[in-house]
């Protein structure tokens, strides 16, 4: 079973929640990525904070790629996708863990 780190500057919720779903290629139930776009557009739209401004225009970049290629649907993780499909690999485990 994959375990979250639990120091460095890497850890977080998403970290060990979606790496291991990613890697395993397990593009099933969760929050849809059309509708995770729509949240990253309206924290850029209101800039509450304009530091976040680039982060999320790189987010909603990411979204739309995927988002273009068809997966709507699919939870936010499958923005993975695009870049797979841009660079001709696939981002897997190589161990049989699941997440």
């Amino acid at each position: 079973v994959y375990k979250r780190q639990t120091s460095g500057s890497s850890s977080s919720f998403a970290s060990g929640h979606f790496i291991p779903r990613m890697l395993a290629q397990d593009f099933s139930t969760y929050f849809p990525l059309q509708r995770a776009t729509r949240d990253i557009v309206n924290i850029q739209q209101n800039k509450p904070d304009q530091r976040i401004v680039p982060l999320a225009t790189a987010m909603i970049a990411s979204y739309n790629a995927a988002l273009s290629a068809g997966h709507g649907a699919e939870p936010k993780s499958a923005m993975l996708k695009p870049y797979e499909a841009a660079l001709n690999i696939q981002y897997k485990s190589t161990k049989r863990n699941s997440p």
